[in-house]
């Protein structure tokens, strides 16, 4: 499992079935991306079931835009999602790929390369690929990007655990920047920076 915002995880389905470990980061909802993977735990967790299987011709766009925006929403009111598929490599990446595009105003290839920074094994099909890249067009016109600010947080431990003393998030705020995201090098995995 990797965080790919102190609100957003990413994982497989092993993660999925850490119960423990789930309530340990304070998930509130789960994504599941798989149509052939039950939802594990349904009376501990808010689940939200997309049914996609990993195919080229699988389309996403009926669920993308929804799906993304109603991540934003639950990150908006504090909640931590985790997203995952089978093995966390190609639908749920492209789920959560897509979600930072939207949420950052990035393209495709620099939302691509933060996700694939933080989890390593972020490799969606040439399918969901092409679609992303065509919905990018899209999100440019349209105007976004949804901002936030987050002025004091501190470097998480990198299990990810105690993410109780991180800043909230406090999003639509007019007169911030887009964060730039830092790595370990330069001020922690996920610091944000505003220029």
């Amino acid at each position: 499992m990797s965080i790919i915002t102190p609100l957003l995880y990413l994982g497989d389905y092993n993660n999925a079935r850490d119960l423990r470990f789930l309530k340990r980061i304070h998930v509130d909802t789960i994504v599941n991306c798989a149509e052939e993977l039950p939802n594990s735990f349904p009376n501990d967790f808010n689940y939200i079931r997309l049914d996609l299987y990993d195919a080229p011709d699988q389309s996403l766009g009926h669920v993308l835009e929804k799906i993304s925006d109603q991540i934003i929403q639950l990150m908006r009111q504090n909640r931590v999602v985790f997203v995952h598929c089978a093995a966390g490599i190609s639908r749920s990446s492209s789920i959560v790929i897509y979600t930072i595009m939207k949420l950052h105003r990035w393209n495709y290839e620099r939302a691509f390369k933060f996700v694939k920074d933080l989890h390593r094994r972020t490799d969606p099909n040439p399918g969901f690929v092409e679609q992303l890249v065509r919905l990018n067009k899209g999100l440019r016109r349209e105007g976004l990007p949804v901002t936030f600010k987050s002025p004091t947080v501190r470097e998480p431990p990198l299990n990810g655990i105690g993410l109780r003393g991180w800043s909230k998030l406090t999003f639509d705020c007019p007169e911030c920047e887009l964060p730039k995201y830092g790595s370990a090098r330069d001020g922690g995995l996920y610091a944000r920076i505003f220029s």
